[in-house]
């Protein structure tokens, strides 16, 4: 709260000023306080609020605010990628989930993302681009060809910093195809932009790739060996990671 002044009541009354003339006699009076509001800044996470990434609206400290409900949807048709919203949180991945409606009791601004499940395995923000959790269990063509409907592709893991973000999803939705193959030359692995996997990060597990059966020629990350990855073949279905530019 902001100090609102002195008054002649507790509540209402008239507003004490540096000119006003106090007569003879004791008088008492009272401090009046201003709440002051604050910002709360809504990012969809890849989802929408009425049509936009993010939003902010303004509430009053002790106040009664409202959330709107976001949604996701990318694609159309029978291609459609949706996601059940799981609601606010205070942090892109973990965090503390918010009420959606309520008194404002925070003293501050808040920034708060929007939680994905179903087939949505989250999201996660990389800057210019999201890396979406996939949990519909696809081969890896069928995969990256459902990535490609959706406008992008299967995701590019080229940093350990990436990997490490994208654990957690990999956590939840289990092992999860991602962008690299050497199905068109066996033992050249390359990201789905072309890139040799063999000019920056990797992280493959011991002994991997080993192309066994002589058809592994996909890769994914495999959450039962810390994540590192493993080469597979076309037969398996897994969940994937997609990325898609904003």
């Amino acid at each position: 709260y902001t100090f609102d002044g002195w008054y002649t009541a507790a509540n209402g009354g008239s507003k004490i000023a540096t000119t006003t003339t106090i007569g003879a006699g004791n008088v008492t009076y009272y401090a009046h306080w201003k709440a002051k509001t604050y910002t709360i800044t809504l990012n969809g996470n890849a989802g929408k609020i009425n049509g936009s990434v993010s939003k902010t609206q303004t509430v009053t400290y002790n106040a009664s605010y409202s959330l709107p409900e976001p949604t996701f949807v990318i694609g159309s048709g029978s291609n459609k990628l949706t996601g059940t919203f799981l609601g606010w949180y205070t942090a892109q991945t973990g965090g503390t989930k918010w009420n959606e409606s309520g008194t404002y009791a925070n003293a501050g601004n808040v920034t708060l993302y929007a939680h994905w499940g179903g087939d949505v395995s989250d999201v996660i923000d990389f800057g210019s681009t999201w890396v979406v959790g996939v949990n519909k269990p696809m081969n890896w063509t069928d995969a990256r060809a459902y990535a490609r409907v959706l406008g992008g592709d299967l995701a590019i893991i080229n940093t350990k910093a990436k990997q490490e973000a994208v654990n957690e999803k990999v956590s939840t939705i289990g092992e999860s195809w991602i962008g690299c193959t050497d199905e068109a030359n066996e033992g050249v692995w390359k990201w789905v932009d072309g890139t040799l996997l063999s000019s920056g990060y990797t992280n493959w597990a011991p002994g991997e790739p080993n192309d066994t059966g002589g058809n592994e020629d996909y890769g994914y990350i495999y959450n039962r060996t810390n994540f590192q990855w493993n080469d597979y073949s076309n037969s398996h279905t897994h969940s994937f990671l997609v990325e898609i530019r904003k």
